[in-house]
């Protein structure tokens, strides 16, 4: 048997604030490198990632206000080409200047999202193309138009906006959509109609529910010891699937130790709770974290014995 240092190991930082935050959020960037803080709701250069080239698939950590977010998503993402317009700086230009170009046939820039946690969300389509005197075309979110209209993101399939900008402003370069709750988001750009354009330079989704719903790991008082593998794990209060990839919370109330029994490789891990949890791994055990943000006493001796 080894016990598991998740400090040295993981490298978890205490952070003080809940896993699941209203502010947690998933930005993308498409072809370009943000730098600086920018988008509609504010982030660092750390929460946004890039997905580079005209298509793709990638996997998106999250970002929340003060502490380390549990969100993972799938992103596939699908355009003629990418383009750009201007050059790259700070902030909002370096959100914008680089996109998911349009074409003129087919069909335009799309992205899908899959496997987003929240209950309710909010969606933030940036758009930006080199085309003069120019405009965007509406945005179709999850088989819905939307266009801007009387100071707010509303359903049309007008025109909307301003080409060659440097600052955001909704209605100028991005729209914003409300009260989504589907667990998978679509959205596609319109195609190209003279300077009228559909080019995405940027998404972001932002968690407007209480609550991020990931696979929980519940430990009461009188459980001292626990397995991995052989443990409920609920997802919204419901049994589900044991989590060795993705994300994972897990709150202890008394004294514990979980036995890593299977390989389990996570996006971002939570540890919470008023108890002590000592992770020990058999022969076959691992466990590894992109991010672990820990509000409880997690026990262990150093390094690997």
């Amino acid at each position: 048997m080894r016990t598991l240092q998740l400090f040295a190991a993981l490298g978890i930082a205490a952070f003080g604030v809940g896993f699941a935050q209203a502010a947690d959020r998933v930005s993308v960037s498409f072809d370009s490198t943000v730098s600086g803080t920018t988008g509609a709701v504010e982030t660092p250069a750390a929460g946004w990632v890039t997905a580079s080239g005209s298509s793709g698939t990638i996997t998106v950590a999250g970002y929340a206000d003060g502490g380390v977010s549990a969100t993972s998503v799938s992103l596939t993402y699908s355009a003629s080409t990418t383009w750009s317009y201007g050059s790259s700086s700070d902030g909002a230009m370096s959100l914008l200047v680089r996109y998911l170009d349009d074409s003129t046939s087919g069909t335009g820039a799309s992205i899908t999202v899959s496997n987003i946690p929240y209950t309710s969300y909010d969606v933030y389509i940036y758009c930006a193309t080199d085309s003069g005197s120019g405009n965007f075309t509406a945005m179709t979110v999850n088989d819905v138009a939307y266009t801007y209209s009387d100071g707010a993101t509303v359903e049309g399939s007008t025109a909307w906006g301003a080409s060659q900008t440097s600052t955001l402003v909704e209605g100028t370069n991005y729209l914003h959509i409300t009260g989504q709750t589907s667990s998978t988001l679509t959205i596609v750009g319109g195609l190209k109609s003279g300077n009228t354009r559909g080019c995405i330079a940027g998404i972001q989704i932002v968690n407007t529910g209480s609550d991020v719903a990931n696979p929980t790991l519940t430990l009461d008082a009188e459980t001292t010891e626990a397995t991995w593998n052989t443990s409920t794990w609920t997802l919204s209060d419901e049994a589900t699937t044991v989590p060795t990839s993705g994300t994972a919370e897990i709150s202890v109330a008394g004294t514990t130790t979980l036995t890593l029994d299977t390989a389990v490789d996570l996006t971002a891990l939570g540890v919470s709770g008023d108890g002590t949890l000592t992770f020990a791994a058999e022969d076959s055990g691992s466990l590894a974290s992109g991010a672990t943000a820990v509000s409880a006493n997690v026990d262990a001796s150093a390094g690997v014995t």
